[in-house]
């Protein structure tokens, strides 16, 4: 069916709807009901300056554009989550898909959700062992292109809790939460203060003691344990240090025709970069005051938010940085009028919620917004607390310590 708009010599015009067999007679018979014609007048067709005749073609012109077809691309990495009965998909559509939304800054949120859903309906299937390759590479495919993390990190977790041993579905969604953690990890956009942060690290740490437990490993199990140590370095806590040398170790024993040198050489440098990133990390209860002075040299501390002079002298103590840090907190706070709320005169300010105050949904919302991420990044990156005290208390979005809080007298409160 396609639409013809004609237009008549008093400047109106009407749209007529005619099939792809439509002649030029029918179409002048379609467009005369209706009509008032004079007697002995009769409805020319003109296209340009061209006479359209009962025998005549009627040309349409259309631009054609060649865009990449990502809901295509989507539906075929889901069929490779399918069913094996369901999966028809050839090797070569499934490496174009890959490029093609690999190539994407950020998939839209409904085609992140439909994959997610797609490794949900086929849990209850069996998959051949060669096809947990793909369900890796396609979670690191996600992991890549999913945008903000925090809305499917409860999804990814819950993947990890499934059992390695077992030949069925649940190995394969193991993988696929491995290898989308894996790539959210290599983008920095997963910390320890991430939501189910602990729990990911218990689940990875538990999972690469199953890898290594057997005397050989396979060349994807070597992909597999250099995932699991970046993610332990990127979430684990000294005590996973053990457990990550044991792993190392695990792969450089190996025959070299199963692990060639340069993928052993790949898990050495992600066990050293694992080891350095949880050894640079603040104990337990401390949110590293070396950060917030670190900030604040760099123009990103709370509260100044001007740029430090550059040439720092390190024979100074620490302690001098960190007076200057809360002296500048506490410079801030009197400037706080007697019916204002701002921190200090660059915008930081303490805001409360008078409606939906205890919405969890709201709150959701406000971690969550693409408005807010560059402020979540911030937060974490600094190595501090979004919701230090509980989910119905205060919200941070700038990086602030509970010493900070304590030093310039905020009373904080979710009543």
């Amino acid at each position: 069916m396609f639409a013809v708009s004609a237009r008549f010599l008093d400047g109106s015009s009407r749209r007529f709807e005619v099939g792809a067999n439509t002649t030029s007679a029918e179409l002048r018979a379609i467009i005369a009901q209706g009509q008032r014609i004079p007697e002995m007048h009769e409805i020319k067709l003109l296209q340009g300056d061209r006479e359209v005749h009962d025998d005549s073609q009627i040309e349409v012109e259309m631009q054609v554009l060649t865009v990449p077809n990502v809901a295509r691309a989507v539906d075929i990495l889901c069929s490779v989550l399918a069913p094996p009965e369901q999966n028809c998909v050839l090797g070569k559509q499934f490496g174009a898909a890959l490029d093609l939304l690999g190539n994407m800054q950020q998939l839209p949120p409904n085609f992140c959700e439909q994959m997610l859903e797609s490794v949900m309906r086929g849990r209850d299937y069996t998959f051949p062992l060669h096809k947990f390759e793909d369900f890796h590479t396609v979670g690191k495919l996600f992991g890549s292109v999913c945008g903000n993390p925090e809305p499917y990190l409860w999804r990814l977790c819950h993947y990890l809790h499934a059992d390695l041993i077992a030949p069925s579905f649940v190995v394969a969604e193991t993988l696929f939460g491995i290898g989308a953690l894996a790539k959210i990890a290599e983008q920095g956009k997963l910390s320890p203060h991430s939501s189910h942060a602990e729990e990911i690290a218990q689940s990875i740490s538990w999972i690469l003691s199953e890898i290594t437990s057997d005397d050989d490993v396979s060349v994807f199990d070597v992909e597999l344990i250099r995932c699991c140590i970046g993610l332990l370095g990127c979430l684990g806590s000294a005590e996973a240090i053990p457990r990550i040398q044991a792993a190392q170790e695990h792969v450089v024993q190996q025959n070299s025709l199963v692990v060639s040198s340069e993928k052993a050489e790949r898990v050495t440098k992600a066990t050293n970069d694992a080891m350095e990133r949880i050894r640079a990390r603040p104990g337990p209860g401390q949110c590293a005051s070396t950060q917030s002075a670190e900030n604040e040299r760099n123009g990103a501390a709370l509260v100044t938010g001007q740029p430090a002079d550059a040439s720092t002298d390190d024979s100074i103590p620490q302690t001098k940085d960190d007076d200057s840090f809360f002296r500048a907190l506490l410079n801030s706070k009197a400037d706080i009028p007697s019916a204002g709320l701002p921190l200090n005169s660059d915008g930081v300010v303490v805001l409360r919620l008078t409606r939906m105050a205890r919405s969890l949904k709201l709150r959701e919302h406000l971690r969550t917004t693409e408005t807010l991420v560059p402020c979540c990044q911030r937060v974490v990156e600094a190595g501090c607390a979004m919701e230090p005290e509980s989910t119905s208390g205060p919200q941070f979005f700038v990086p602030l310590t509970n010493e900070q809080i304590v030093e310039a007298e905020l009373e904080l409160s979710s009543e």
